[in-house]
């Protein structure tokens, strides 16, 4: 995450464009390329969910997949998908922004950071209600998971970011 917002700085200087011009072009097109690694993820078997028995379960069978690797317990074992979960829900974070935020963008309305804000106001939140799902999750504190304090200091990052780019001058 932070090489990506250092190479994303060094390239608009580069270039000669606001960081967070730049940035805001990247943010839009980042949910749809998360689209596409979620699909990855549910290949490879990695990013689980909890067992469960909602009619949409996946099973991982194959030997060779992540979860036999990280929870063997769990091969052979309906889980939730949560890599669909969060695919579809980065689909609709791009949908969201493409058409109804970049246009705003294109004509001026919203200032420099503010759809970068929005798409860390948007994933944070999908992340947090993710990770309630997830069976691979990392414990934090406080019943707390390494995703939902990441997804918190994201949502955190769009708030301070949009209210500043509210706030600033064109």
């Amino acid at each position: 995450f932070f090489g990506v917002i250092g190479a994303i700085f060094w390239f608009s200087r580069r270039i000669h464009a606001g960081f967070l011009h730049v940035l805001d072009y990247v943010c839009v097109a980042a949910p749809f390329w998360h689209f596409f690694g979620r699909l990855g993820c549910l290949a490879a078997g990695c990013c689980y969910g909890r067992p469960t028995a909602v009619p949409w379960a996946v099973t991982f069978t194959n030997p060779n997949a992540m979860i036999a690797q990280e929870a063997p317990a769990l091969l052979g074992v309906p889980v939730h998908p949560t890599q669909l979960y969060e695919a579809f829900g980065n689909l609709a974070i791009a949908a969201i922004l493409f058409f109804f935020g970049l246009p705003r963008k294109e004509s001026g309305l919203l200032k420099p950071g503010a759809l970068t804000a929005a798409y860390f106001l948007f994933y944070g939140a999908l992340r947090f209600v993710e990770e309630f799902f997830r069976g691979d999750t990392v414990p934090l504190g406080h019943g707390l998971t390494a995703g939902q304090g990441f997804s918190l200091a994201l949502i955190a990052a769009g708030l301070v970011l949009g209210t500043a780019a509210q706030n600033s001058c064109t």
